[in-house]
């Protein structure tokens, strides 16, 4: 697993859960699909509670949520 809990990761900036290089691709994706109106999968390492960094596979979806278009 990657080691946090519920509380640990509520409300939190999911970004920050990533590397710098992973975070960079994410946005650089996010600009260069705004308007996405499909679900779209990437690479991206992740970090755990202990600082190990993990490969995972990210899905993302777009949605509307209080009017707004957002990601999932």
């Amino acid at each position: 697993g990657m080691g946090y809990v519920d509380e640990e990761v509520i409300n939190k900036d999911a970004l920050s859960f990533f590397t710098p290089k992973s975070r960079l691709e994410i946005m650089r994706m996010l600009r260069e699909r705004p308007n996405a109106e499909i679900a779209s999968s990437f690479e991206a390492e992740f970090i755990t509670k202990k600082g190990i960094i993990k490969n995972v596979l990210v899905k993302s979806i777009p949605i509307t949520y209080n009017k707004e278009s957002s990601i999932l």
